[in-house]
């Protein structure tokens, strides 16, 4: 049998006994084989496919230079079969049911009342991702993409003589479920050709030879994988296996969280680190590298090797590899347009983004393309790679901190070559194979290896040149002479640098200057979430936070993931529309700070001339020293209020010293109200004597007091000290908490859960010292009638007591999700503070008003009021 690559030519066998092919060949000898048909008439040669799942094209090939025959042989029809390998059974794989769940979460979501309209800036896998999963959801997603071809990443195009060419040598591992339960979901499992369970890789040492780690069948996860290690013994020595185990124990010990305290050290760092020999670097991680993100393992993070070998060992199938049939734009991408565009979403080609214009508050308001058209939306989505993504970021966004990181975030040049010789190549596989040349990442025989590409007379290498970063300026020729070089190490006998054996027919050569980010250390904290601090602008592609780093499974995940967190927020995104038809909380918020510049200085101007007032008629210290305390509260809150209202744009720490003083002052003036009380009344506040003539009054308490107390007690000594403590209480506890917080918070150890118990404590002193107030002013009010009593107890209450509960209100309704900030720069957190201020600020200004009537200066200046009530009291 003779044998051109991996196709064999196998004598005279029916076409009507398709069985007896696949039984002609091993499982281990994938390829292809021919046969020929009885009949002698109208004879033609044909090609056709037969995989796991259905017969391909047929396709009509002159016989002559199909395979090695005798010249005299009769012309017959021949058919070439390609034999692929059975699709491995993935599904119940516990990632694969994970893939499915999330899948069937959007089929399975409440249909949308009014589906949003998802504007989604890519046509790459993450962006058709997204957009087929909103489909799913009932949403309406407008695809937009810049070139006039789908597929991003996994672009192809057809040349003048009808070939393909692509961005990328792009495979398919069992390890990817979500790209697997895809390819499910739109019926085109059949469009991926599994190949043996194996890992090629070419011997630079010994040109024309391959070294293989063969992945036995009967064996489950992760023997199979350690079974083709210990089995290989071209590549590493018995020793060499031996401290490369040692040295992964800490990776498997460790679990996740080991492999995530990875990112810092380099892949070469690292192996050094834990003892391994450079010879294993050098002869599997190198290219290793280069495949998983096209850079040399002294530049690759280790934590993106260990998630790689967590995911290709923990599965049986895991790094079984397979290839598209075909173009991925025609057999992959279209696939999902058609899916996206059945259930009403559109896909637009030569529709490119020229700028994101800003609402007033911060969000898109749309998206500009190039021809003037203006795109606008519910949701707006970019699936670019990130550093277009950087490119058209607005200006304002550029010094928020998630868009920051972004700037660490680079795409690593790659360059991906196609050659296209006069002759058949019989050194290569149906395969991936890894070169391990310096110049060269991975390459297949495409001739081979896909029934699009298939050519039974000429092979075509598709080649991904690794690292490319120095060639990336290069001339095509220049890339071409040097990738011919490199073939001529691995097929001596049959290309040589200046094409005296092989010769070029044709060449493409297509450079991608910034492809999927670069994984260099330090790298994992710089990848964002797929929803950022924009309302309704979310970011979906291999660089966004997802477990399956950059790849197209990784693609393909993030945009699940996006379109997952725009379903989870569609209540919020339906509101936003009629949310921008009024007013938002942020705009009233800026309104009130600006427009009540001058409304915070009413308090402040009203009352320092109260306070000099009070100085002019100074007739009673005692009195006049409380009063004055307490009517400083009002202008005091009211600069607080401001300057917090300022903090938003920098004034942190005066804010924070001013907010604390303000809580103390609020103590002491408690403290002084109850001694103007007792002053009034003639009452020692540190004696508690209660005169006779009041002696024995009914107090009656109320629930929940009544838990404590007896629901009706009488006024002596005791009680009176007992209301005098539970107001004193607040006096002590408020400014213990205020110290106790701040230093928690200058600590960063300042948990929610902290927070929350301050706030109870608070809750229960305030509301302790407020119930005691209110049956001090019952029992009391005829003796204090002379003094406005209620007018008094109204400032205090209402400034203390009001102000407190109001910002309790507002913690309750940012928690349940009432109050939420749609503004750039301003979160939720500072939007309620906003809204704190804002309406102190309000408040004091009729506060102050209302002291100027409760806290006159005009009965010490005539003395008539309270020269009446000292004789009364006399």
């Amino acid at each position: 049998m003779a044998q051109v690559g991996h196709v064999s030519a196998v004598s005279l066998s029916r076409p009507n006994n398709i069985a007896n092919i696949w039984s002609s060949q091993s499982a281990k000898t994938s390829g292809c084989t021919s046969r020929r048909s009885g009949s002698t008439v109208g004879r033609m040669y044909g090609l056709s496919f037969a995989s796991s799942d259905a017969m391909g094209l047929q396709l009509r090939i002159p016989r002559a230079h199909a395979f090695t025959s005798t010249s005299n042989m009769d012309p017959l029809l021949l058919k070439v079969v390609c034999i692929d390998f059975p699709r491995p059974e993935l599904e119940n794989t516990i990632n694969y049911l994970e893939a499915a769940f999330l899948s069937s979460s959007f089929r399975s979501s409440p249909r949308p009342n009014k589906p949003l309209e998802v504007v989604i800036v890519g046509a790459g896998l993450a962006g058709l991702s997204t957009a087929k999963y909103l489909a799913d959801a009932g949403h309406k997603p407008i695809l937009l993409e810049a070139r006039d071809v789908l597929g991003g990443k996994v672009a192809a195009w057809k040349d003048d003589e009808g070939d393909w060419y692509e961005t990328g040598l792009h495979i398919f591992f069992g390890a990817y479920p979500n790209i697997q339960n895809l390819f499910g979901e739109l019926g085109i499992n059949n469009k991926l050709q599994w190949k043996e369970h194996s890992m090629i890789f070419a011997m630079p040492n010994k040109p024309g030879e391959f070294s293989r780690f063969d992945f036995p069948e009967v064996l489950p996860s992760p023997i199979n994988g350690l079974w083709a290690i210990l089995k290989n013994n071209e590549m590493l020595t018995w020793p060499e296996k031996v401290k490369f185990a040692i040295g992964l124990l800490p990776a498997i010990i460790g679990g996740q969280s080991y492999v995530e305290a990875q990112d810092g050290i380099t892949v070469e760092d690292w192996m050094r680190k834990q003892g391994i020999p450079d010879r294993v670097t050098d002869e599997v991680f190198i290219a290793m590298s280069k495949a998983l993100n096209f850079i040399n393992p002294d530049e690759l993070s280790m934590q993106c090797i260990l998630i790689a070998l967590n995911r290709f060992l923990q599965e049986k199938h895991g790094s079984k590899m397979a290839f598209l049939d075909g173009n991925p734009p025609e057999r992959l991408c279209m696939p999902i347009v058609d899916h996206i565009q059945s259930r009403g979403g559109q896909v637009r080609l030569n529709s490119r983004i020229q700028k994101i214009e800003l609402d007033e508050d911060g969000s898109v308001k749309s998206f500009i393309l190039n021809n003037g058209n203006v795109i606008e939306g519910d949701a707006y989505v970019f699936a670019t790679p990130v550093d277009v993504l950087k490119l058209l970021l607005p200006e304002d966004w550029r010094e928020i901190e998630y868009f920051k990181k972004l700037e660490k975030l680079v795409g690593v040049p790659v360059i991906n070559v196609h050659i296209w010789f006069d002759r058949k190549l019989k050194h290569t596989y149906d395969h991936l194979l890894f070169s391990r040349s310096p110049l060269l990442s991975v390459y297949a025989d495409m001739s081979v290896t896909c029934k699009e590409y298939y050519n039974p007379n000429q092979s075509m290498l598709e080649l991904v040149l690794a690292p490319a970063e120095e060639w990336i300026s290069h001339s095509n020729e220049e890339i071409i002479d040097a990738t011919m070089k490199e073939l001529a190490k691995l097929f001596p006998d049959e290309i040589s640098a200046d094409q005296s054996k092989a010769k070029i027919l044709k060449y493409h050569v297509v450079k991608t200057p910034r492809s999927v980010y670069k994984t260099t250390p330090g790298s994992e904290a710089c990848r964002p979430l797929q929803k950022s601090p924009i309302e309704g602008f979310y970011l979906a592609g291999d660089y966004t936070k997802q477990k399956y780093l950059a790849s197209m499974e990784g693609a393909v995940l993030s945009g699940k993931l996006c379109a997952q967190t725009i379903v989870e927020d569609y209540e919020l995104l339906a509101a936003k529309g009629q949310r921008n038809k009024g007013v938002s909380l942020w705009v009233i918020a800026k309104w009130l700070q600006y427009g009540l510049d001058s409304s915070y200085h009413v308090p402040y101007c009203k009352l320092p001339p109260l306070v000099s007032q009070h100085f002019m008629s100074w007739k009673k210290p005692k009195e006049q020293k409380a009063i004055i305390i307490i009517v400083l509260m009002a202008p005091l809150y009211a600069i607080d209020s401001y300057v917090g209202l300022l903090d938003i744009r920098g004034s942190e720490t005066f804010f924070t010293f001013l907010d604390s003083i303000k809580e103390c002052y609020e103590a002491l003036v408690m403290a002084k109200f109850l001694a103007l009380m007792y002053t009034y009344l003639n009452i020692s506040i540190s004696k508690n004597i209660v005169p006779d003539e009041i002696k024995g009054r009914e107090i009656h308490h109320s629930f929940p007091m009544t838990l404590f107390q007896p629901h009706t007690v009488r006024l002596d000594h005791n009680n009176l000290k007992l209301l005098k403590y539970w107001t004193w209480q607040f006096v002590v506890i408020r400014p213990v908490c205020s110290v106790l917080m701040i230093a928690f918070q200058l600590l960063d150890i300042y948990p929610s859960w902290l927070s929350w118990t301050f706030t109870i404590i608070l809750n229960v002193s305030v509301s302790l010292a407020l119930y005691s107030l209110v049956v001090f002013y019952h029992v009391f009010a005829k003796e204090l009638a002379p003094h406005k009593p209620l007018a008094k107890f109204l400032c205090v209450k209402g400034i203390v007591f009001f102000c407190f509960w109001q910002g309790i209100l507002l913690d309750i309704l940012v928690a349940l999700g009432i109050i939420k900030s749609n503004h750039f720069w301003l979160d939720v957190e500072h939007l309620q503070e906003a809204l704190q201020n804002v309406l102190v600020i309000v408040e004091m200004v009729f506060f102050s008003l209302l002291m100027q009537y409760a806290y006159s200066a005009e009965p010490y200046r005539t003395g008539s009021v309270a020269e009446k009530s000292d004789k009364k009291n006399e």
